[in-house]
């Protein structure tokens, strides 16, 4: 299945994916399902929270792994999660051009995040909740096209595509740098101080934010597809898009 697109207006900033649009929707009601009752909000955490103790404890708790990712402890989080998944998750949903590949490129990196989480608190019994893992990831990947010479906000589903930088190479740019060194430092104080940006005290899963941050800058390149070269396949060096790639796009899924 081919990405699309819902357009708003006529600004490239405003064309969200219709993947990118479906997350939001499904965070948004998994939370008001959460709000109907005390019941449900325990089932929901119970079933699909992320709990490091029960992880290891029993195989049926392996999923949660994923599954705690569509919790949110209040309209605040999720609402501040989709504001950044829309902002970040766009420009990478529409470089990756499949549905099935950007989620399973979103799903990869939430695991990710609950992982290293995990390694920080083993035997914990704290659910963990929240996209904020698999959000970060989307920061970490996005800034590896678009602060590489690419543009943010080329959301033209035919559009020239660039190939990725070598990892090394991507490491070097100042931009990258800047972009890594302050998003660090700020998910760092945010955690320790325990102190969230709305300025309430909460208990932040930061490891979980910089291991999805990593995963999303280190692994875009394993579901990357590269760029259509002159001759019309696949190639290293960046020629645009080969005057019969829109009949070739029709049968990719």
């Amino acid at each position: 299945m081919r990405i699309k697109t819902y357009k708003k207006t006529d600004e490239p900033a405003f064309r969200v994916p219709l993947v990118i649009l479906g997350l939001v929707i499904l965070w948004l009601g998994v939370y008001a399902l959460m709000r109907l009752s005390p019941a449900i909000q325990a089932g929901f955490l119970q079933w699909l929270a992320f709990v490091p103790a029960n992880f290891t404890a029993h195989v049926i708790y392996l999923p949660t792994i994923v599954t705690y990712s569509l919790l949110h402890g209040g309209w605040d989080h999720v609402i501040m999660n989709a504001v950044w998944l829309v902002a970040f998750g766009s420009p990478v949903a529409t470089r990756l051009a499949s549905v099935r590949r950007f989620l399973a490129f979103y799903a990869v990196c939430c695991v990710c995040a609950g992982l290293a989480h995990f390694i920080f608190h083993i035997g914990d019994a704290i659910p963990v909740i929240g996209a904020s893992g698999g959000v970060s990831a989307m920061m970490g990947a996005a800034a590896r096209f678009a602060l590489t010479g690419g543009n943010w906000f080329d959301l033209q589903q035919n559009s020239p595509k660039k190939p990725l930088m070598p990892l090394s190479q991507t490491l070097r740019c100042a931009p990258v740098l800047f972009f890594i060194a302050i998003w660090m430092g700020l998910n760092l104080i945010f955690g320790l101080v325990g102190i969230a940006p709305d300025g309430q005290s909460v208990q932040i899963a930061w490891q979980a934010h910089a291991g999805g941050f990593l995963a999303g800058l280190l692994l875009l390149s394993w579901f990357d597809t590269p760029p259509l070269s002159a001759s019309g396949g696949p190639g290293n060096r960046f020629y645009g898009r080969w005057i019969g790639a829109k009949n070739k796009d029709k049968s990719m899924d």
